[in-house]
Formats: structure tokens, C-alpha cells, sequence
């Protein structure tokens, strides 16, 4: 038996969920119009998890495009949004797709996310 073995990183999903669903899981630190407000029409929350925790949301409009993603702080730079953006899109890129966010990133974290899939900060509108 190999004793040195690391067990498996658990899994990045993402789902569509209800707004109780959202409350509940407390993921929501910014963007509430987006979850909860006037914003909920532009499209659908997804809950994302690690494994069976959850440790973010996001927002699709009702076109596909990604409008908000926001990951709870002591989980960012672990590749969960990355994750979750090649999940969307595939192998492309956002810019290859003509998709861009639509909100502005709260934080210079949100600046280099967007980075990895060549979108500058001048681009996200």
C-alpha cells in the first residue's frame, strides 16, 4: 500500500439554485442587488461548491454570459474560479467566446482571475 499517496482535491461544481438556497449557504458577501435586489432579473444564481461546501455563487444571464462570480475570501486563490470559468466555456477563452463579464471586479483578485482569460481591466464593462 502506498502510505504516501495525497488524497483527491475535491471537485469544483456549480449548479442553479433559489435565492433561500443562496441565503442559507451564506456565500453572498458583495453584489446582493446580483443575488437578491433588482439585478436577480438580469439572470440565474448557481451556487459553487468544493466538494459538498459551498464557497461561492455566481450569476448567468439569461444569454449564457457570466455576469457576476464571487468566490468567499478564505477559499480565492485556489483555482476555484478559474475552475469554474473552463467549466463554462471550455477551452476557449472568454474573449475567444465574444463573452465578458459584466461587473466590474471588487478586487485586485477579481483583476488577475480575469487576466488568466485576457480580459484587462478597460474590457469589463
Amino acid at each position: 500500500m502506498n502510505r504516501d499517496k495525497k488524497p483527491a482535491k475535491p471537485k469544483v461544481s456549480y449548479r442553479a439554485c433559489t435565492e433561500q438556497e443562496l441565503e442559507k449557504a451564506k456565500v453572498v458577501t458583495e453584489f446582493h442587488d446580483n443575488a437578491f435586489g433588482d439585478c436577480k432579473a438580469h439572470g440565474d444564481p448557481h451556487i459553487i461548491k468544493l466538494g459538498k461546501k459551498p464557497v461561492g455563487w455566481l450569476q448567468l444571464t439569461f444569454d449564457g454570459y457570466l455576469n457576476v462570480i464571487e468566490i468567499l475570501p478564505e477559499f480565492q486563490q485556489q483555482g476555484i474560479g478559474t475552475s469554474v470559468i473552463k467549466q463554462l466555456y471550455g477551452k476557449y477563452t472568454v474573449l475567444e467566446r465574444e463573452i465578458a463579464l459584466t461587473e466590474s471586479p471588487c478586487s485586485d483578485l477579481g483583476v488577475k482571475l480575469l487576466a488568466k482569460f485576457g480580459i484587462e481591466p478597460y474590457e469589463v464593462y
